[in-house]
């Protein structure tokens, strides 16, 4: 064997043991980034309920930050995918408990989330790494551009916001009102990047040869103080504003409401046998809540079995059977229940209305005064799907199989926004949302917008049917959701919710009534929560300019990928000259 196959020989040799430690070592590094961003995930699900522990929201997104800023990418994309999707299967497990059927559902909003954490680490690694943004700057406007893009889609899921971990902290939750859920995302996650900036660099200066200061992308001590400095002056700001707005506590006493809590299990609404025991139950509350002297008395969704029938006069022939049993059980309720209980009703109901030649189905708000006219009805507009409508369904066929029921249930969406006035010694105007339309913050801030300024709107009114739901964590995160709504147009709202938790919120976000002494034992319990309104008429700079921050971090968001592509051609081109002037 010659000299140069021997040396041969000995480079492949060391090539092979070379190998064999760079392999194993690549492996554990994709360990451990897996293991962080788990952790991550996991300590932002802490941040919400069931724990509840919303000081989380300041360091869980760290490990994800990590993956962002290390230099190297390799294994960072399904490190944030897996932490995501651990996040989003802890998160919303409790989508399974309506149906079997909803597992599917269950996996689909745990892949919709995960998806969420997969681009903001790809995202903001592109902009920090190509387009040379800051941290402190790329990764607020991506994660809020996310949230808001999350918002909007078709099936639109507006739940667990960065923001939403802050309920429990009144002087932060109050900044709400300037951009809504979103800012106080936002903020936090700028407190998360100097979190973890400041902290690594500390770890590089005490422990240089484990936290090497190459390893990521870090600005010089200067622009680290600068960080500090500025997220420092907004959060206190947003506790000098937080505290400002606290003072505010002068709440005018409002109209006398009456909250029905049912607590019907879904299984039981379903069954058609047990209708009549439906209907006793809502009954037996009715005549508790009209005991309370309330000026209104407010059901939850779909309270009763029946649908309220619409038709006009002259087409009250075309009725078949079950439509003239529907229009003699609406017209009874309307006549005997008001007076029975003597109060203005808004029903939660099944409506159906005669359009075209047929009868459309909605899901309904119906206002009846205390004599059983109609003075109004709202019908839902934002469905839940898989609950309400099928998406995709003519496109996708499949989609029936993630169905909870084997029959066609869906109801058309609503037309118009409708604004009640509530028949009392003083007019009281309010808007109803009807179940997750108060997780929805550009549907409350329309209502808003819709009122004129000489008759505002005084409050809102939430009715919804959590009894698919079991008593879980969803009836506590439902409310969080309400709780943002009050604070961002600054009006009371108060909830009527089948198996809870109802409750009346003042415009500070504080809870004004509960069924219970705590949330916890306000849910899946029978009552009746009677209390006065606040009024609350102050104004509110998100309801003036809406979603005026996450949308321009969707532009910026969008600019930066351009700059990134520019920078990215650049340093091709540059390279290719390079090549070309040494050839």
């Amino acid at each position: 064997m010659g000299r140069d196959e021997d040396q041969g020989v000995g480079n492949r040799q060391e090539g092979a043991r070379e190998t064999g430690r760079v392999k194993p070592t690549v492996g554990r590094d994709r360990l451990k980034l897996t293991a962080l961003a788990l952790a991550g995930g996991g300590a932002l699900w802490l941040g919400f309920f069931p724990a509840n522990l919303g000081f989380l929201g300041f360091v869980a997104l760290v490990p994800f930050l990590y993956l962002i800023a290390r230099v190297k990418p390799r294994g960072t994309y399904l490190a944030g995918f897996l932490g995501g999707l651990l996040f989003g299967a802890l998160a919303v497990q409790w989508v399974r408990l309506a149906a079997p059927a909803m597992y599917f559902a269950w996996l689909g909003l745990a892949l919709l989330l995960a998806m969420h954490f997969l681009l903001f680490v790809g995202l903001t690694r592109w902009l920090v790494h190509s387009a040379r943004l800051p941290l402190l700057l790329a990764a607020p406007v991506v994660w809020t551009a996310l949230e808001y893009g999350r918002a909007h889609i078709d099936i639109g899921f507006a739940w667990y916001l960065l923001g939403h971990t802050q309920h429990d902290y009144p002087i932060v939750l109050q900044a709400a009102d300037v951009f809504g859920a979103y800012g106080l995302s936002f903020l936090l996650v700028m407190f998360n990047v100097v979190v973890l900036q400041a902290g690594y660099w500390l770890a590089s200066q005490r422990w240089p040869s484990v936290f090497a200061p190459s390893a990521l992308l870090l600005p010089a001590p200067r622009g680290l103080l600068a960080a500090a400095g500025l997220t420092a002056s907004v959060m206190i700001a947003c506790l000098a504003y937080g505290g400002w707005r606290l003072s505010q506590t002068e709440f005018a006493q409002g109209p006398k409401v009456a909250l029905v809590q049912g607590n019907v299990p879904q299984e039981v609404r379903n069954d058609p046998a047990l209708g009549e025991e439906q209907d006793a139950h809502f009954d037996q509350l009715g005549a508790q809540a009209g005991a309370a002297g309330a000026d209104l008395i407010v059901f939850p969704e779909t309270s009763y079995t029946f649908h309220w029938l619409h038709i006009p006069a002259e087409h009250r022939d075309k009725l078949s059977l079950f439509g003239e049993e529907m229009l003699r059980l609406s017209e009874r309720f309307a006549r005997e229940k008001p007076r029975q209980w003597n109060a203005a009703l808004l029903l939660g109901i099944n409506s159906l209305v005669y359009r075209s030649e047929d009868f459309r189905p909605f899901n309904s708000a119906i206002l009846l005064d205390r004599n059983g006219s109609v003075l109004g009805q709202y019908d839902k507009c934002c469905r839940v799907p898989f609950g309400e409508y099928l998406p995709f369904v003519q496109t996708l066929p499949f989609m029936k199989w993630f169905s909870p029921y084997d029959f066609d249930y869906g109801i058309d969406p609503g037309r118009e926004l409708t604004l009640f006035e509530l028949p009392s010694g003083s007019q009281y105007r309010f808007a109803v949302l009807i179940c997750y339309e108060d997780s929805v913050p550009h549907l409350a801030r329309r209502f808003m917008r819709l009122a004129r300024p000489t008759e505002p709107i005084d409050f809102f009114l939430n009715i919804s049917n959590d009894g698919w739901f079991r008593g879980s964590e969803e009836h506590e995160q439902h409310l969080v959701a309400a709780r943002f709504r009050a604070v961002e147009n600054r009006r009371a709202l108060a909830r009527a919710v089948n198996m809870g938790i109802s409750a009346v919120i003042d415009g500070n976000g504080r809870m004004a009534a509960l069924p219970g002494e705590t949330w916890g034992d306000s849910k899946a319990v029978a009552g009746i929560v009677a209390a006065y309104v606040p009024i609350d008429h102050r104004s509110s700079l998100y309801v003036f300019w809406g979603d005026i921050l996450p949308q321009s971090c969707a532009v910026l968001l969008g600019l930066g990928m351009c700059w990134a592509v520019v920078n990215a051609w650049r340093s091709r081109r540059a390279g290719k000259l390079q090549v070309e002037g040494k050839s």
